[in-house]
């Protein structure tokens, strides 16, 4: 039986549709490519980096071509995202409202962030990659997470926008919904009580 429900936030509970454009020449998506990069966000969810030293080595990273380009990566940095309101609707009316964890590849700005978001009181756990030490579709952050609910695989859920994490959550042997839409989980969640 299904007791818990594991849940990612970027891309299911938080959205980045409305990013503010950044004035002058160094764009949103030039600032993307290089704090995404494998190199540089990997060293960020895994802890290697604080989110302060992630972001500062951006700044590095584009300072030579762009002068601006500490106060382009703060504006840059200073979009939080915006939390998907019928998604928490769904997981506050699901069986498993009381036994939420979110489990995520984040930086160690997080907590803030989830606090400012609004819904930090909102999971039982929170399984962040940057403090585990491990990302993401690494199957010792799921092995970490069970270890944490004191429960086994088959007493799991898992819910993740990103195929790859789908498949390694049910590599381990936890039931795993790729999310792609709030009626979706529903049914899927509906389905697991």
């Amino acid at each position: 039986m299904i007791r818990h429900l594991l849940i990612d936030l970027d891309g299911v509970i938080r959205r980045w549709n409305n990013r503010p454009s950044i004035e002058g020449p160094l764009t949103s998506e030039a600032i993307a490519a290089v704090a995404f990069r494998t190199e540089f966000v990997q060293k960020a969810i895994t802890g290697v980096w604080s989110d302060e030293a992630w972001r500062a080595a951006v700044v590095t990273a584009l300072m030579g071509r762009y002068p601006s380009a500490e106060a382009s990566v703060a504006a840059w940095s200073s979009y939080i995202g915006e939390v998907d309101s019928e998604v928490m609707a769904v997981l506050a009316e699901s069986a498993f409202a009381e036994n939420l964890t979110l489990i995520t590849n984040a930086t160690s700005r997080l907590n803030d962030d989830l606090r400012a978001l609004g819904i930090s009181g909102r999971f039982r756990h929170v399984v962040n990659a940057s403090e585990v030490g491990h990302a993401k579709p690494d199957p010792r952050i799921f092995e970490h997470a069970l270890g944490l609910l004191g429960a086994t695989a088959s007493e799991v859920a898992f819910v993740d926008d990103q195929p790859v994490n789908v498949a390694a959550a049910e590599a381990v042997g936890i039931r795993s919904h790729r999310f792609e839409s709030p009626s979706r989980l529903r049914a899927f969640l509906r389905d697991l009580a």
